[in-house]
């Protein structure tokens, strides 16, 4: 097996494994509770990581009924989280990066294993979730949603913050 195909397997694992704590969420709670899975009460989730990172809810869209959220920080650091379809009071954490950066039809970041996370969307608020791999260069689409909206420009949200740190 060459070393593009063990890291597409390890994405693919990841991917899977995300969908199952899902999965897990949703029908065992107490389970994933006791397994320690990084899933909250939504508020609880968005609290610790406000107090904790500095990070707020910079954007979000649904992905077949769940919630897609991500939150960022004034440095960049940021946290992909999701909503298990029908717990709208539940988040848990898919992905942690560095260097998220927004432009016009996009946003993207490097996530904990060195790879770009983007989102890319239209006006009419559909977008894609793209992955590329930091060996190989392979761009891939993970999944697609609708109703994509930036709630934080982070280029205001950066300014206004070391605005108020200066006075």
């Amino acid at each position: 097996m060459n070393h593009r195909s063990i890291l597409m397997n390890k994405f693919i694992l990841f991917l899977l494994f995300t969908w199952i704590v899902v999965i897990v969420v949703v029908a065992y709670p107490q389970f994933a509770h006791s397994q320690g899975i990084v899933c909250a009460e939504r508020q609880r989730i968005l609290t610790g990581l406000e107090n904790r990172f500095g990070e707020r809810v910079a954007e979000q869209g649904v992905d077949n009924g769940l919630l897609v959220t991500v939150t960022v920080s004034v440095t960049g650091n940021w946290s992909f989280l999701v909503t298990p379809k029908n717990k709208l009071n539940t988040f848990c954490v898919a992905a942690t990066g560095t260097n998220w950066t927004q432009d016009k039809t996009g946003s993207k970041g490097i996530s904990a294993s060195g790879s770009i996370l983007s989102i890319v969307y239209k006006e009419n608020g559909k977008w894609e979730l793209m992955y590329t791999d930091n060996v190989t260069g392979e761009k891939k689409s993970v999944t697609t949603g609708y109703g994509w909206e930036r709630i934080i420009d982070l280029n205001k949200f950066k300014q206004t913050d070391l605005n108020k740190l200066s006075h």
